[in-house]
């Protein structure tokens, strides 16, 4: 199997559990592919696991260097060759075949639905690196997939909904949690006649 063992205690410190037990590779062994290994049919076939995981992450979308640095250990990036090996790993024979033939089974819900859209959207408006163009093209498309404007036909951004709307909504939400919370307190201090008799048996 797959191993790394330089970085694995910074990994353990920034995330804060033990990656040896959700990473595909073997800890024991200090041994890293050359770039050129990744290309081989029968690498991949010795250590499936490995690519397997990166299959799987790249389905999901998630960046070629990401998936190598989850499946495989810092050591396959940290030496400047990271990009190379994806590259490699991407034209394996073993990883074409598997990634087409579990594309065409991908569920695309599960691939792409609103809950993530919002959240990619989200996520580049609070990001420090999101230049101010584009984070202003997101508050944008956020609004109008909260229903706070709508564009019209001619392009122009309209607010659908005053500002005493959403106030009125908070209230409502917090009155609700209030209502909620209310309930729970009194569940606890008037138990039911069955935990009642429950609490007399012992």
């Amino acid at each position: 199997m797959f191993a790394c063992c330089r970085g694995h205690k910074l990994l353990e410190f920034t995330y804060g559990f033990k990656w040896n037990f959700y990473m595909a590779y073997n800890f024991k062994d200090d041994y890293v592919l050359e770039v050129e290994q990744f290309a081989l049919r029968n690498y991949a076939d010795e250590n499936r696991a490995s690519f397997d995981l990166y299959i799987e992450n790249r389905l999901r979308g998630a960046a070629p260097i990401t998936c190598l640095m989850v499946s495989f250990g810092l050591d396959y990036i940290s030496d400047g060759h990271g990009n190379n090996r994806t590259i490699m790993l991407e034209s394996n024979p073993y990883y074409i075949e598997q990634f087409e033939s579990r594309l065409q089974d991908l569920k695309l819900m599960k691939l792409w639905n609103p809950g993530m859209s919002a959240h990619s959207l989200v996520s580049l408006v609070k990001s420090d690196e999101t230049k101010d163009n584009v984070r202003l093209s997101a508050i944008k498309e956020l609004n109008v997939i909260f229903g706070i404007t709508v564009v019209d036909e001619n392009g122009r951004t309209r607010a659908v909904r005053k500002l005493d709307d959403f106030y009125r909504e908070e209230a409502d939400m917090a009155q609700d949690d209030e209502e909620l919370d209310d309930e729970e307190t009194e569940t606890d201090e008037n138990p039911s006649p069955a935990e009642q008799g429950d609490d007399s048996e012992v």
